[in-house]
C-alpha cells in the first residue's frame, strides 16, 4: 500500500515538471459553491436510485440492492460534488512578492487534507456496510491518500511545482537568479524598476524597450550564473 502511494507521488510529479511550459495559474483562494455542487448532486441521487433499482430487479433483493445502490452512486458523486463546489480563485491585488505561490501551497494542503479526510470517512462508511470492519480500514488507508494526493496537486501543487521547477532551469542556465524578489528589489534601489503592490514595473518605458531590443547574440554571450551579478543573490 505504501509503495503504490509513494508510486502515485512520483507520477503526479513527473506529471507536474512536464508540464512546466504550459502557464502557471496559482490558487490564491479557496470558496464553496452551494449552486454548483448541488447540482451534482441531485443528478449523483438520481444516478444512486437507478442502480439500486437496477440491482433489485435482477436480483430480487432489497438489502443488497440497497448497498449497491449507495455503494456505486455515492463514490461516483461525491469525488464529482467536491470538484463540482470547491472553486479556485485569484486575488484581485497583492502586497507582497510571491504571495501567490504562497497562498497556492497553503491552499493545496488545505484542500489536499479535506480530500483525504472526506474520501477516507466515505469509503469506511460504505466498505464497512458491505465488506466488514478491515476491510473498511484498509481500503480507507488507502483511498483517503490516494484522492487526497489527487486534490493537492489539482488545487494548486501542480502549479507550485512548475512554478519551482522553471525558476530552477532558469537559475541553472544562468538566465535569473535563484532569490528573484531580492534581485527585483535591488533593480528597484537603482531606480531601474518600480515596486507596485506584490509586482514590479520599469521605471520608464525607454529603459523597458531597451531590454527588449538587446540583440540575440548579445544575450547568448551573457556570462553564466557561476561568477555572474545574479549569482550574488542565489
Amino acid at each position: 500500500m505504501a509503495c503504490g502511494l509513494c508510486l502515485v507521488v512520483v507520477l503526479f510529479v513527473v506529471w507536474g515538471i512536464s508540464g512546466v511550459t504550459s502557464e502557471i495559474t496559482t490558487v490564491e483562494t479557496l470558496r464553496w459553491s452551494r449552486a454548483d455542487s448541488q447540482n451534482v448532486l441531485v443528478w449523483g441521487l438520481c444516478s444512486t436510485l437507478i442502480s439500486g433499482a437496477a440491482v433489485f430487479f435482477y436480483r430480487r433483493n432489497f438489502a443488497l440492492s440497497l448497498a449497491a445502490g449507495l455503494i456505486i452512486g455515492l463514490s461516483t458523486t461525491m469525488p464529482n460534488v467536491f470538484f463540482s463546489g470547491l472553486k479556485r480563485g485569484i486575488l484581485d491585488t497583492k502586497g507582497v512578492p510571491n504571495l501567490g505561490i504562497k497562498l497556492s501551497i497553503r491552499n493545496a494542503w488545505v484542500a489536499g487534507l479535506i480530500g483525504l479526510a472526506v474520501s477516507g470517512l466515505l469509503v469506511a462508511i460504505l466498505w464497512g456496510l458491505s465488506l466488514g470492519l478491515r476491510e473498511a480500514l484498509d481500503g480507507a488507508l488507502f483511498f483517503g491518500p490516494f484522492f487526497g494526493i489527487i486534490v493537492f496537486f489539482v488545487y494548486g501543487g501542480q502549479d507550485v511545482i512548475k512554478h519551482y521547477t522553471l525558476r530552477f532551469i532558469l537559475y541553472w542556465r544562468g538566465h535569473t537568479p535563484l532569490r528573484y524578489a531580492n534581485f527585483l528589489d535591488y533593480a528597484a534601489r537603482l531606480v531601474f524598476l518600480q515596486k507596485v503592490g506584490g509586482g514590479y514595473i520599469f521605471i520608464h518605458r525607454l529603459l523597458l524597450e531597451h531590454f527588449a531590443a538587446m540583440r540575440k547574440d548579445e544575450k547568448e554571450g551573457a556570462p553564466t550564473s557561476v561568477g555572474s551579478p545574479l549569482s550574488h543573490y542565489g
